[in-house]
């Protein structure tokens, strides 16, 4: 049996929610600086896509693209260490909402509401965020190859939303039948509903 890092990463991952968010930040972000230099699949991959969508980049440009990218994954880490161990409510008072009305126009129908929100590194930051304006609703996920991470991630997220696999569609469509929000991730789509995360200066902000 090969050695798992999968228990290391959970512990980190609990570190970083201890963490006042400035130093969690910076900690995440020095976590992308070594994993830019680590994971060399990964910086290939990345590497390769960035040539593609942005070809009027000189390669010192589109490198230092590829660093920033692995400096927001690392961040999303953090994010996500927010998201899986602090209160459930800990970024309600960060939270400004616009076109929060489209969503309660739309469950007042009686029928259920389909969310599609970009998938940006900040991934299960999602789920805190629609808990706040939509209470508890479902999310689309397929279930990671590696049992202990994959209890880790429903643990995380069943703390917002109940779960349903990707690709068991009926389970899907018997649940948007019900009065219900259903949550999917899409790698880009536009929205009328906007939520803003009111950071401090240093920090910045975070938006879907």
């Amino acid at each position: 049996m090969g050695l798992s890092f999968v228990p290391l990463g959970l512990g980190l991952i609990r570190l970083l929610a201890l963490m006042p968010p400035a130093l969690g930040m910076a900690t995440g972000r020095l976590i992308g600086r070594l994993l830019f230099y680590a994971a060399a699949n990964r910086r290939l991959v990345c590497e390769r896509n960035i040539s593609v969508c942005f070809p009027q980049l000189n390669p010192k440009a589109q490198r230092q693209l590829v660093k920033e990218c692995f400096e927001e994954h690392g961040i999303g880490l953090t994010e996500t260490a927010w998201s899986w161990h602090r209160p459930v409510d800990f970024v309600h008072d960060k939270l400004v909402v616009s076109g929060d009305e489209h969503l309660s126009n739309a469950m007042q129908t009686g029928r259920g509401v389909l969310l599609l929100c970009p998938h940006y590194s900040m991934l299960d930051l999602v789920a805190p965020l629609m808990h706040a304006i939509a209470g508890r609703f479902v999310i689309s996920y397929r279930p990671n190859d590696n049992p202990q991470f994959d209890q880790a991630v429903c643990r995380g997220r069943k703390r917002y939303a109940e779960l349903a696999d990707v690709r068991a569609i009926r389970e899907i469509v018997k649940r948007l039948r019900a009065v219900i929000s259903h949550h999917f991730l899409r790698n880009n789509f536009g929205s009328d509903l906007n939520l803003t995360i009111q950071q401090s200066s240093n920090q910045g902000s975070s938006k879907t």
